[in-house]
């Protein structure tokens, strides 16, 4: 199972070891392209759903997989992030057979060499998902993007991150722009 699947980087990587992948994410464009871009694959479904209300039975997933949203939730969240979060992790556990795994993926820094939290928010949400919420986080591997070419390059980070970052890539010709990514993970007992 994967939330938040967006475009389906994660979906991709992970659907040639995965005997089926149940992937969701709130946007329906994302779901129309991820569907389109994956329709060779039989093992692939994808629908839209919010990441605290997965339309599946309780016990329904060995992994759970989710990348990069809890950051996004967390700083939409204000103040009350951490509720906001606990309700996606609940929602986790709830779709998990007893023995699941969860595995969250998050950026450690994008357009850098050197892995770190990249602002307080996501400090400060790394560290309550291994405080309090008894994840363990793995050690950092690169994600970077590769693009066909400068112009892509800027154009896809002025979209998604700023035009200021789109500049940044522009100013140093970033064509592969380095990301550093860790995992937090947790399993269920067994019982």
């Amino acid at each position: 199972m994967e939330l938040a699947a967006g475009t389906g980087r994660l979906t991709g990587l992970l659907a040639p070891s995965a005997k089926a992948i149940h992937a969701f994410d709130l946007a329906p464009e994302m779901v129309d392209y991820a569907r389109e871009k994956f329709g060779t694959y039989s093992n692939i479904t994808f629908n839209v759903a919010s990441n605290s209300a997965i339309p599946l039975p309780d016990g329904f997933a060995d992994i759970v997989v989710e990348g990069w949203s809890l950051g996004y939730i967390a700083f939409a969240g204000g103040s009350d992030w951490k509720l906001a979060i606990d309700e996606v992790v609940t929602e986790m556990e709830r779709l998990l057979k007893p023995g699941g795994s969860v595995l969250l993926f998050g950026t450690l820094g994008t357009g850098v060499h050197r892995p770190a939290a990249p602002n307080k928010v996501l400090e400060q949400l790394y560290a309550y998902l291994v405080t309090e919420k008894c994840f363990v986080q793995s050690a950092w591997f690169p994600t970077d993007y590769h693009f066909n070419d400068l112009e892509e390059a800027v154009a896809l980070t002025s979209f998604f991150w700023s035009d200021k970052f789109g500049n940044y890539v522009r100013e140093h010709e970033l064509v592969i722009l380095p990301e550093c990514t860790a995992i937090w993970h947790k399993t269920l007992p067994l019982s």
